[in-house]
């Protein structure tokens, strides 16, 4: 199991079983922090741990993944010159004895809890996230959330936290809102928001703010695809509807795009036309594309991280051929 497949199984556990990291780890016998190090692949998990919550959750195991030995690490360190370590000291401490020495570590000063955060570095995974901030994404002072739909979002959720992962270098949260259907994907970090704003994105209300995509996207024809990407996997969508004419029914489909932001409306409709699709602004907030064919270039050309909005397609193309039209 690799580090992003021990990652993404326990965020799928998380979610699936609708419980806090706490709780989780009660389940499992250990501390949260210890979970949490799990999560972010810090640390390798136990193998009977992996079977309890696979066979709890009906969660299925990489096809490749291994059950490994208790302190399998030693033999292969061992080829590197590790053993002479591991006579000294004996094996790597106890995740308990680990907690215990991280706390100690804290309040002695030895140990600072502030994240040191080098400056990101313009690319296409960032000019995505910072469209799919700009879509259904916020920041604080403090946090940056990415709020999405708990049960069609729900594969997605885990895109955007690996590419959350892939710009910071850090792994974000996952949580189910109690009572309700949605998923928030978070990141903490008063430092991780002066880059973003340092980037271009404003803290604070979005439409209030009139908030615009930023010059060094639009000024970058790969920047600017992979940010509409993110706006439209969020904000966007892919649509369907019937209706008849002289007794026939036909399914029409159609891309839509919504934002009460206007700068934002005009740049996403900036970037659909350098891209050749032509679109429609029938009202302020909303752009469209009709055509098929235009759609079908839009998914070629622009694409989607999205599994849902490619489903949509697939699943009108199917109609579409078994139709004839």
């Amino acid at each position: 199991m690799t580090e992003e497949q021990q990652g993404d199984f326990f965020y799928q556990v998380k979610i699936t079983s609708k419980l806090s990291w706490k709780d989780l780890s009660k389940i499992c016998g250990v501390n949260d922090r210890s979970l949490r190090d799990w999560a972010r692949a810090k640390y390798t998990p136990p193998q009977s741990i992996i079977i309890i919550l696979s066979r709890k959750y009906h969660i299925d195991l990489p096809k490749e993944y291994k059950l490994l030995k208790p302190y399998w690490y030693v033999q292969k360190s061992a080829r590197l010159g590790g053993l002479a370590r591991y006579k000294l000291y004996g094996p790597p401490g106890s995740l308990e004895s680990r907690r215990v020495g991280y706390i100690k570590a804290v309040k002695s000063g030895k140990f600072t809890t502030k994240k040191s955060v080098k400056s990101i570095k313009l690319s296409r995974n960032l000019a995505e996230l910072v469209g799919i901030l700009l879509g259904d994404g916020g920041l604080t002072n403090y946090q940056i959330k990415v709020t999405l739909d708990a049960k069609t979002d729900l594969v997605y959720s885990t895109y955007v936290a690996r590419l959350l992962e892939k710009v910071f270098g850090e792994r974000p949260a996952i949580y189910k809102r109690k009572n309700i259907n949605v998923l928030d994907v978070s990141l903490s970090g008063v430092s991780y928001i002066k880059e973003l704003e340092r980037v271009g994105l404003k803290i604070g209300n979005k439409v209030r703010n009139q908030v615009s995509i930023p010059e060094w996207i639009l000024k970058d024809k790969n920047y600017s695809r992979a940010c509409l990407r993110g706006l439209m996997d969020t904000d966007g969508g892919v649509y369907s509807h019937n209706h008849s004419v002289g007794g026939n029914k036909y399914l029409n489909f159609g891309l839509t795009f919504t934002n009460a932001s206007m700068p934002l409306i005009l740049g996403a409709k900036r970037i659909l036309e350098e891209n050749s699709l032509k679109v429609f602004m029938p009202r302020e907030r909303n752009l469209y594309i009709y055509s098929f064919k235009q759609i079908g270039q839009y998914f070629k050309i622009i694409g989607s991280s999205n599994n849902k909005h490619l489903e949509r397609f697939r699943e009108y193309i199917d109609y579409s051929v078994k139709h004839k039209r």
